[in-house]
């Protein structure tokens, strides 16, 4: 079985769409059924979380495989530490996907829980959450290092994603820093050196990111510089 789980996972990474992997997954999935407690030491563990990982992160819209078996794959992965299924269950209770009700503080307690494992989408995630709930006030972006500040929240976690390497971080740490500096000079928030430490910090983080071929962040470097 561990040899088929092992041709399954690799024919799924080099599927040419999500929707190709789902159907590779799925029809393993449907020839190789398990669920219960036979799922703790079965490999096919792999694939369902694979699965349900697809599915809850909307990468497809659906699968042959019932809401209720994805989300029994995702449950049995957390309880053995799996941060990616602790992930994708948080973003199911934040958008009320996969069977589950909207729940946000449920959502953000399995976000800390993969953040806390070192999971790099969750730490992303919970930057993002934090900076939707941030007041639109270009003083208070300024004064993001603040503690308990939403915006602070927001860099915080956006940064340990973005030292660690993660892209999508360091895109959107470098845009908050880039904004955060063109407010601070439009309206005479801020003195001059602060600027330009804002400015540097947008540079770092945006350069980081266009290294690995984010057009965005490369259209940004652009400006900048420009």
């Amino acid at each position: 079985m561990g040899a088929g789980v092992t041709e399954c996972m690799v024919d799924a990474a080099q599927a040419p769409s999500p929707a190709v992997a789902a159907g590779i997954f799925s029809a393993f999935l449907t020839a190789h059924p398990a669920d219960g407690s036979a799922l703790l030491s079965s490999p096919i563990l792999l694939v369902g979380t694979a699965l349900a990982e697809l599915v809850a992160l909307g990468q497809i819209a659906s699968c042959a495989i019932p809401e209720p078996q994805l989300l029994s794959f995702l449950d049995v992965a957390i309880s053995v530490g799996h941060p990616g299924a602790m992930h994708s269950v948080a973003v199911c209770l934040r958008d009320g996907t996969v069977g589950l009700q909207r729940d946000a503080a449920s959502s953000e307690t399995w976000l800390r829980c993969a953040s806390s494992a070192g999971y790099l989408p969750a730490m992303h995630e919970l930057g993002e959450t934090y900076e939707r709930d941030a007041p639109a006030s270009s003083k208070l972006l300024v004064e993001a290092a603040e503690d308990g500040a939403d915006w602070g929240e927001a860099m915080r976690w956006y940064r340990q994603a973005a030292e660690a390497g993660y892209p999508p971080s360091q895109l959107n740490l470098g845009k908050l820093f880039l904004v955060a500096a063109e407010h601070a000079q439009s309206e005479g928030s801020a003195a001059a050196p602060q600027v330009a430490h804002l400015l540097t910090e947008a540079k770092r983080w945006l350069h980081a990111c266009a290294a690995t071929g984010v057009e965005e962040a490369v259209r940004l470097m652009g400006r900048i510089e420009g």
